[in-house]
């Protein structure tokens, strides 16, 4: 049986929600998908200059740089592409295409905790309704939010182990994206 907000996300014709700046999964996630899909991470991942210093921000070399994952955008004639696998039905209606494999970010979608709170997120980027917690299991966002978490600073554990690597190669050490993809398959293997 399909929990109530699930219903209501599927219900949606737009997904603007999918159309985010931003999508932010976490190590096990590219994991997840990558295994599902039999495809490589690099062929549905991103990765950007973070300027403030984060845990799951990985590093290619000695110049101070670091960089986020995300997921990569789809073509699109809008200003804001969506996320790559968003899929346009012959009736217009959006559709995920990944399905149950969504990233936990996704799966929690509209919720998060705020000071020990599960709330709605006032800046969802949802066109279709405005969310409420009448929407939701607070039960199950909790635990959906929860896994997050955990998911989060599991990969935060990864990031450190890779950032180590990296200073331990030398100053002259060159790494690239596909390194640093293939070190986060093999650390969720």
């Amino acid at each position: 049986m399909t929990a109530a907000k699930e219903q209501i996300w599927l219900a949606c014709r737009d997904k603007t929600c999918c159309y985010a700046p931003l999508v932010i999964p976490t190590g096990r996630d590219v994991w997840r998908i990558t295994q599902a899909l039999g495809v490589p991470p690099w062929s549905f991942l991103s990765y950007f200059v973070t300027r403030e210093p984060r845990r799951d921000a990985f590093v290619l070399d000695h110049s101070g740089r670091a960089f986020r994952l995300a997921l990569a955008k789809g073509p699109s004639r809008r200003k804001q592409p969506p996320c790559v696998f968003l899929m346009k039905t012959r009736d217009g209606a959006h559709r995920c295409g990944l399905g149950d494999l969504r990233p936990s970010v996704c799966r929690a979608f509209p919720t998060e905790v705020a000071d020990g709170l599960i709330c709605v997120r006032p800046d969802s980027g949802c066109t279709c309704r405005v969310w409420s917690l009448a929407d939701v299991d607070l039960a199950e966002e909790r635990a959906l939010v929860e896994q997050r978490q955990a998911n989060a600073e599991e990969y935060c554990q990864v990031v450190a182990g890779w950032n180590a690597h990296v200073e331990a190669a030398g100053a002259e050490a060159r790494f690239d994206f596909l390194d640093y993809c293939r070190f986060l398959m093999q650390a969720y293997a």
